[in-house]
């Protein structure tokens, strides 16, 4: 006989079969679909891959905390890259957390391409989107698209310009039923971006209201000024730096007194509010 099941397991968390999904209970399973507005153009869908996935865990004094102060949870995904003029950007962003969270995303990688300026505070507004896979050279013509080849670093996804104006370019991939840009590098006429896949995840809570999609430069206390008047109007939580296995997930702890807890594992640590996180996320040194 069926039996509805309990406020327990409601609040639990759970992870879709067969989807790549951000899903806390107490939300629409895709959460981010209101978030980030790519438009038509160049949508892409990426096939099914295999999942990573961290699972918050908090207390119901610290979720009602972060609820009643208006935070939101912020993500980050680094990327390789020896362009110093390439930023991080913001992942995702939502308010849809509770007593268990996992944050989940597949290993299909698109391009993508867009006229945004890269700027600190500026959201880029994807104008297409490739799936590609590595060693393949995303060719990309003057309206921003065009054909993907092979013959590219092995180990990297490629974008290559042969159009007469810039664009900014980047990497994206899916979190939240999503494909989402992380990262954003300046790509001149006739030059070749080649980008190394990271499985490197910075987690943080913030008060700022700013969307996924927006250039962050600087340390996540950038959060509070992008779109606020003052600092003292804002309030950023420390980070965490997640480095992922294949194999596996990972699982970790907050808390607003006690702040990230993983159990002292080598595979992760905390970022100050202070630091700069453009290094740890556009990762020059492989």
């Amino acid at each position: 006989m069926w039996r509805r099941p309990s406020i327990q397991r409601f609040m639990a968390c759970s992870l879709l079969l067969g989807s790549m999904v951000f899903w806390s209970m107490a939300q629409d399973p895709l959460i981010f679909r209101d978030d980030f507005e790519s438009g038509d153009k160049g949508r892409w869908s990426p096939p099914m891959a295999t999942q990573s996935m961290i699972t918050i865990t908090m207390d119901a004094e610290t979720v009602s905390a972060l609820l009643a102060g208006g935070f939101s949870l912020f993500g980050f995904k680094a990327v390789g890259s020896s362009d110093l003029a390439g930023r991080p950007l913001i992942w995702f962003s939502r308010q849809g957390y509770s007593l268990q969270t996992v944050v989940a995303w597949g290993t299909g990688l698109a391009g993508y391409s867009s006229s945004s300026a890269i700027a600190n505070g500026q959201r880029i507004d994807v104008g297409a989107l490739r799936g590609l896979g590595l060693g393949q050279i995303w060719q990309i013509d003057s309206t921003g698209t065009g054909a993907v080849l092979n013959g590219g670093p092995v180990l990297s996804v490629s974008i290559q310009s042969m159009a007469t104006q810039r664009f900014t370019v980047g990497v994206a991939e899916e979190v939240g039923g999503e494909t989402r840009p992380y990262c954003a590098f300046p790509l001149f006429p006739g030059f070749l971006d080649s980008f190394e896949p990271r499985e490197r995840i910075l987690l943080a809570f913030a008060t700022a209201n700013v969307p996924a999609g927006t250039v962050v430069e600087g340390s996540l206390s950038t959060l509070n000024t992008v779109h606020a008047r003052a600092l003292e109007k804002s309030a950023v939580s420390p980070g965490l730096l997640v480095e992922m296995d294949a194999t596996m997930g990972r699982n970790v702890t907050f808390d607003v007194i006690d702040g990230w807890q993983w159990g002292n594992f080598s595979w992760a640590r905390t970022v100050p509010s202070n630091e700069n996180i453009v290094p740890l996320l556009i990762d020059a040194d492989g």
